[in-house]
């Protein structure tokens, strides 16, 4: 899996696949690893941010701008985004606020980058003057998110630490400087301050995978990380940390019972048995045939608490909706969600927009705001259910369960 192929680009028809990536102008053959869909010229069309740097061939990341006909077209280059920092882990989400999308790239021995959208087809690297360079060390796993429902999307960036430091953090607790995941609260001024340790985020990890969402329906987002590496020795349990409201988190893999020694590859939330809260699957098995493990499926029985879940359809917007926020206003709380695409190795969530709404019994208000289209406002709606909201349509529709 470390190896050269071109992109591969499977439309789904019924049950049959085929791969259209040549067709597509898909076939270079860099060493990817991640990547992220993201709409960065607001054109409603997704374009595809792929992270080149896994075998450190020095091959440049690519923008693969949509051209609207089946193709795509590389404009890294000319958008200022051709990474050639080995590039393992990349994430996509407005930080700034402008309604454009931005992208982070997070890479192997160097500094990372944070790539700002001007909104004219190039970007501008701020890494440094938002204070997101580390970690160094070089990880899988980024991904926007707001941990705190404030209006700001913060950042998380894993490190693929070496396993004598994973060993000694199990050991004491604790990291070895620079060897742990960085958790950037975004200050609301472009810039971001680093709050891991604080936040109880202090120790290493190797982490490829990861899992992002609110498993406890409390309105807080958590955090799911899936560990290991292709040594054979490497045995670390993955980790299941909860976000407790207040701007830390809980590590609760002991008691969830989700920290399989399995060499987590990657991991994904959504509710499979739709009964209302979110269930963890997580992809494990280490490099070499001998390493080999069962994927994991984890039903949360959790205590039972009020959620949403939205599916948002774009029609002026992409159709699938990424890069797409909400805000639920329930019972004096803002809680907020975005639509994304790919929290680091074979990593991403459901279609769908889960929103915990904890006591909650109704949502006052429901605000969605589509990537460069006007916002949508829905008011009085019920809890514990499934709804679809298409872009520019005055009602949304009430979907079935069916488990």
């Amino acid at each position: 899996w470390a190896g050269r192929a071109p992109y591969s680009l499977p439309p789904n028809y019924a049950v049959v696949f085929f791969d259209f990536g040549p067709a597509a102008g898909l076939a270079d053959s860099s060493d990817s690893f991640t990547a992220a869909w993201l709409d960065f010229d607001d054109d409603g069309y997704l374009d595809l941010y792929v992270a080149n740097g896994v075998t450190g061939t020095g091959a440049p990341n690519a923008l693969l701008h949509n051209q609207q006909n089946g193709a795509f077209l590389n404009v890294a280059t000319a958008a200022a985004v051709a990474d050639s920092g080995q590039t393992i882990g990349t994430a996509a989400g407005d930080f700034d606020g402008d309604g454009l999308t931005d992208s982070y790239a997070v890479n192997i021995g160097q500094l990372n980058r944070l790539y700002r959208n001007l909104g004219d087809g190039t970007f501008a690297e701020v890494a440094e003057r938002a204070g997101v360079l580390f970690p160094v060390e070089g990880g899988y796993v980024a991904f926007f998110f707001d941990l705190d429902n404030d209006g700001h999307l913060d950042l998380f960036a894993s490190t693929m630490s070496a396993f004598p430091d994973v060993l000694n953090s199990m050991v004491t607790g604790e990291a070895i400087e620079p060897n742990r995941p960085f958790l950037y609260r975004n200050l609301g001024d472009g810039t971001f301050a680093d709050i891991a340790v604080a936040a109880g985020l202090k120790r290493s990890f190797g982490s490829m995978g990861a899992g992002l969402g609110d498993l406890d329906n409390d309105g807080f987002v958590d955090i799911y990380l899936a560990n290991g590496g292709p040594q054979m020795a490497r045995l670390e349990p993955n980790a299941l940390f909860r976000n407790m409201g207040d701007g830390t988190f809980a590590d609760i893999t002991a008691t969830a019972g989700t920290g399989s020694l399995g060499k987590g590859h990657g991991a994904t939330f959504a509710d499979f048995d739709q009964d209302g809260d979110l269930d963890l699957y997580a992809g494990l098995g280490g490099h070499y045939d001998a390493d080999t493990w069962d994927n994991a499926l984890y039903r949360n029985d959790g205590p039972a608490q009020h959620y949403l879940s939205i599916e948002l359809v774009g029609t002026q917007a992409n159709r699938s909706a990424i890069g797409a926020h909400v805000a639920a206003f329930a019972a004096g709380r803002t809680i907020r969600a975005q639509r994304q695409s790919g929290f680091g190795f074979g990593s991403s969530n459901e279609p769908l927009l889960h929103l915990g709404l904890g006591s909650a019994t109704r949502v006052d208000s429901l605000h969605v705001l589509w990537p460069g289209q006007p916002p949508q406002r829905f008011f009085d709606l019920p809890v514990d259910c499934r709804i679809r909201i298409a872009q520019r349509e005055a009602h949304y529709q009430m979907l079935r369960r069916s488990p």
